[in-house]
């Protein structure tokens, strides 16, 4: 994995080599290899020495062609969502309904340790889409409480694109078409994912794991954080998340807010600083983990936030 200093010098090299091959081959065409460098435009065309015009060209070309090469070994690999989902668009969908579950744990691992291996890759309209990706693993252990023959969970993100996998089931994505917003900020693509129980008897409990990648969705002060749910249950619960920070940037800071139940029609609902549950920081600030165990407030977000 590209460290970050690495990282900046590659990224300047490739478009430093990018940008010499577009000058150069704007030179080629504007002052083509002609016998009289006197001659003007239309001239040296006609005047043409075919064999010089063909080599620089493909000197040219080549350059950028190993440049656009090495940009995409440059890039971390990812999986990306599954061609065999079934996959909807759709404008809106229906509130989501626990209520014929409990959950028993919600593990979350975030991954950013990718997320700033490409600095300025991600200028580029089209290579740089899928750059700097950060990696979510979300482990729920769920207890199927009465007949339900599918559970569904939205998966969002303010960054250029997202990419998710369930890993433990069949599974099937809705994208919705309308933003939605989570602590002042747009999330531009929205994902619903849903699962099929209609092999999980009631009363038993079951695996769901869910793997989403989110592309420059980590850039800016307000971009720095992530949010877990309790659900609105009478059973105990128990979240957890996990941040792996970039080698080379370390936080000064990481705090915790929460936000109690609300309506998405209750937009000025603030967030205050939460003291409570299990806090254990890594080896010079390069990991998080935070626990919270017990009966919680229903429907209750727990915000994570870090400073670099």
């Amino acid at each position: 994995m590209w460290n970050d200093g690495l990282a900046w010098l590659v990224n300047v090299f490739l478009i430093a080599v990018i940008a010499f091959g577009c000058v150069f081959f704007l030179r080629l065409l504007w002052l083509p290899p002609t016998r009289n460098p006197d001659l003007g435009l239309r001239d040296r065309w006609k005047s043409l020495q075919v064999g010089p015009f063909v080599s620089r060209l493909a000197l040219v070309l080549s350059l950028v062609a190993l440049a656009i090469l090495l940009t995409g070994a440059n890039r971390v690999h990812v999986v990306p969502t599954p061609t065999n989902y079934v996959t909807e668009v759709v404008s809106q969908v229906p509130e989501l309904d626990y209520s014929p579950f409990a959950f028993v744990r919600d593990e979350s691992v975030v991954d950013l340790r990718a997320s700033r291996s490409q600095p300025l890759l991600k200028y580029f309209p089209i290579l740089g889409r899928r750059s700097n990706p950060a990696t979510l693993l979300n482990s729920m252990l769920i207890r199927k409480l009465r007949d339900a023959n599918e559970i569904s969970f939205t998966y969002s993100t303010s960054g250029t694109e997202l990419d998710v996998r369930c890993l433990s089931l069949n599974c099937k994505l809705k994208k919705l078409l309308t933003n939605d917003e989570h602590s002042s900020v747009i999330m531009k693509t929205n994902w619903e994912l849903t699962a099929d129980l209609s092999d999980v008897p009631v009363g038993t409990d079951f695996t769901m794991v869910v793997e989403v990648t989110y592309y420059n969705a980590y850039e800016r002060p307000e971009q720095w954080f992530y949010n877990t749910y309790s659900n609105k249950q009478r059973q105990d619960e128990t979240l957890s998340a996990l941040l792996i920070f970039p080698n080379d940037r370390v936080p000064k800071d990481i705090y915790i807010k929460t936000q109690p139940e609300h309506t998405d029609a209750e937009k000025n609902v603030v967030s205050v600083d939460f003291q409570g549950g299990t806090r254990i920081k890594g080896p010079q600030n390069r990991s998080f983990y935070w626990q919270l165990s017990g009966a919680l407030p229903p429907n209750q977000a727990y915000e994570l936030h870090w400073e670099y």
